[in-house]
Parts: C-alpha cells; sequence; structure tokens
C-alpha cells in the first residue's frame, strides 16, 4: 500500500449514524403499513378496521403485492445497514413502487420519486458511497497521556491516539519508522504488527495487522488503560522496545 503524505488538515464525517438515514429507513419500512391504512380508511366498509375485515383483505392480495411488501420492508431495514448496495436496493425497491402505483393503484406515485430522488442526493447518499466518513464504524481512539512505543533502536515514540485498528506515533525520529513496524504495548502477551499507511511532517499512522481475536483483546486492554489512569502510568513507565523494525 501506497504511503500517504498528507499536511495535517481536518476532515469531517459522522461521528454517529446520521438521523437521516434512520429517518428514510423508518419511512421505508413503514411505507407498506401506512398505505394499507389508507386503503382500508378509504374504503367505506363498516367494519373496515375490525380483525376479520383486515384478515380478508389481507387474503386477497396478490402475490405482486405480498412481494413489494416485502421488498421494501427489507429495503428500509437494510438502508440501516449503510453501505453501497443498500442504496441501490433502497432506491431499486422505490422504483419498483412507483411503477406499481402507476400502473395499478395511479397514486402515490410522485411522493415515491421525490424519495428516491433525495436517496440519491447529496448529503444524503454521501456516508453510502464514501466509507471515510462513516466514523461510527471505526474502533474507538484514546488518547493516553504519557503512554509511550519504541522501536529497535530504544527511541521513545509519543502515541498521540492509538484504537484497536491502528495509532499516530510522534517523535524526534518518526522518519525512522517506516515500511513495516513491530510494537509492544505493557499488558499484553503478543506483538502487534503495524504498516505505515499515512505521514506527514510530525507524525506517522500506522495500520495494525491482527487477527480479529488479538483486536478485541487490544481493544479491552485500550479501554482499561483508558479507564484507569493508575494502570496507564504503570504502561507509560515500564513501556518495553519492539523486537523489530524492518523497512519495506
Amino acid at each position: 500500500m501506497a504511503i500517504q503524505r498528507t499536511a495535517a488538515k481536518g476532515r469531517w464525517g459522522y461521528a454517529k449514524k446520521p438521523w437521516f438515514v434512520k429517518l428514510a429507513a423508518s419511512l421505508l419500512l413503514g411505507l407498506a403499513p401506512l398505505q394499507f391504512f389508507f386503503a382500508l380508511a378509504m374504503s367505506g366498509h363498516p367494519d373496515r378496521f375490525s380483525p376479520a375485515f383486515v384478515a380478508e383483505i389481507l387474503g386477497r392480495l396478490s402475490s405482486a403485492q405480498w412481494m413489494l411488501i416485502v421488498s421494501t420492508m427489507t429495503a428500509g431495514a437494510a438502508l440501516l445497514y449503510v453501505r453501497r448496495a443498500t442504496l441501490l436496493l433502497a432506491v431499486a425497491a422505490c422504483v419498483g413502487l412507483i411503477a406499481y402505483n402507476l400502473f395499478a393503484t395511479r397514486s402515490f406515485a410522485w411522493p415515491l420519486a421525490l424519495f428516491a430522488i433525495l436517496l440519491l442526493a447529496t448529503p444524503f447518499s454521501r456516508p453510502y458511497l464514501n466509507q471515510g466518513l462513516r466514523w461510527w464504524e471505526r474502533a474507538s481512539r484514546y488518547r493516553l497521556p504519557g503512554l509511550r512505543l519504541r522501536d529497535a533502536k530504544d527511541d521513545p515514540f509519543e502515541v498521540v491516539d492509538i484504537s484497536a485498528s491502528g495509532c499516530c506515533v510522534r517523535g524526534p525520529s518518526a522518519h525512522a519508522l517506516e515500511g513495516a513496524a513491530v510494537f509492544r504495548i505493557p499488558g499484553l502477551d503478543f506483538e502487534i504488527p503495524a504498516r505505515l499507511v499515512r505521514a506527514d511532517d510530525r507524525d506517522q499512522g500506522y495500520r495494525f495487522e491482527l487477527t480479529p481475536s488479538r483486536r478485541r483483546r487490544l481493544a479491552r486492554h485500550l479501554r482499561h488503560l483508558n479507564r484507569n489512569p493508575a494502570a496507564r502510568a504503570k504502561a507509560a513507565d515500564s513501556a518495553p522496545p519492539s523486537r523489530g523494525v524492518s523497512n519495506l
């Protein structure tokens, strides 16, 4: 992976899943029930809200109508899983509903078309199309004052921030840690292989290359250090050197 040399500029994103994602998913999930309730209300039948009449109407629905109901509600649930494919699935469900309403009921077509356009509009589609904006999916990042990592030459490197997926280090000789490195954190019984992915004139960012089980153990250890200042101070005083650094 090529090293990206960047200036220290802030980038915007979403720390939590945006409210408009939840709203759009709720609308898709509730669209079929709302349409069914509207059809019942407009039927004029004296017992239109009785369980027996509702069951009778549900039994009259065609297979195409059931397919639209299931696909729409599935697309609404999938919309909460913010990915490019789920956005396209939601738009496809809207297109199917628009076609059905145009040729069958001739109602709700324009609101559905507007909703489909809004799904593709900016800024709604941004977190779906750009993984870098989905900050809520990132591992929790901690600033642990005093914690330092060391390279094979025993040079200290200040940890600017660290998470279970990587760290940002700073030090007088940070330019020496290029390529691949192996870190050790006090309190863990395994080494942490890392690869340089970002660098500027002052800091370097490393991505940890760990198995899922070790990544979970590292995440628990970082939470422990973050919640216990005494443990963090002990780790800062006893940070061992890593066992090797290689320049690739």
